[in-house]
């Protein structure tokens, strides 16, 4: 084999030795664990939605009515009076008596209790009967009698409804939408020249590192180690200068 070939053999050696450990390093970084709050200033588009709260209780209640008066049926009750009356006295002693009694003369003799109708005879004065006198004294009893007391039909309602002062009316809440802003695309950078690019390479040193990586790589990859390419012929000049078309 040719020392150019040798020389394009390390390259591709290294290259791939290169991409295989970039994949593995793109796969750890890829299933690693997200920080917590990595995500708190994430922009989450939505849509515009509608929240509706239920209300709570109703908005009126029935409460007792304060000026309410309930029906008073009429009634019957037996009251004490003083009414006037007449109470009759006899003449018991001889001769015509002078003046009536409680005149200091001890022939008039009450006779029964009071009575409230007329006697029908001039009353506090000295009447004949004929037989002999009599004497009507006016005067007061105590008489009792039923007495009807007027009743009154219900005055209002015995219950009344009124605002509930704890009543939550239905709540509509307008949620606008989420617009996230775009993500600008990250600038290009200028590709280089083309031209003849100059990369000295010392084949040797180049070669031990390819294969101290080769054993360490090719056991995660598990893939079927391609045949090094003999370096045998390659010349013992430790130093090449390689060409690379751009």
């Amino acid at each position: 084999m040719t020392r150019k070939s040798t020389r394009r053999v390390a390259a591709m050696a290294s290259g791939l030795l290169l991409v295989s450990a970039a994949t593995l390093v793109t796969v750890g970084t890829a299933s690693a664990t997200v920080p917590a709050g990595s995500g708190s200033d994430v922009c989450v588009p939505s849509d515009a939605w509608t929240e509706i709260i239920p209300a709570q209780g109703e908005p009126m209640i029935v409460v007792e009515n304060p000026n309410y008066v309930p029906e008073e049926p009429g009634w019957w009750t037996t009251e004490e009076v003083t009414v006037p009356a007449y109470q009759k006295y006899e003449w018991q002693g001889h001769g015509r008596p002078d003046g009536g009694p409680g005149q200091g003369s001890r022939y008039w003799v009450a006779v029964g209790s009071p009575v409230t109708e007329s006697p029908g005879v001039q009353t506090d004065t000295v009447v004949s009967t004929g037989k002999g006198y009599v004497y009507w004294k006016s005067t007061t009893t105590i008489d009792y009698i039923e007495v009807y007391h007027e009743g009154h039909p219900a005055e209002g309602e015995p219950t009344m409804e009124i605002p509930n002062p704890d009543y939550i009316p239905e709540q509509v809440i307008e949620h606008p939408a989420v617009v996230c802003p775009e993500t600008p695309e990250p600038s290009k950078k200028p590709a280089p020249d083309k031209g003849d690019v100059i990369v000295d390479v010392d084949v040797e040193a180049t070669a031990e590192a390819n294969a101290t990586v080769i054993e360490q790589v090719a056991p995660q990859a598990k893939a079927p180690a391609a045949s090094a390419p003999s370096t045998s012929s390659t010349s013992t000049s430790s130093t090449s200068t390689v060409h690379v078309n751009g």
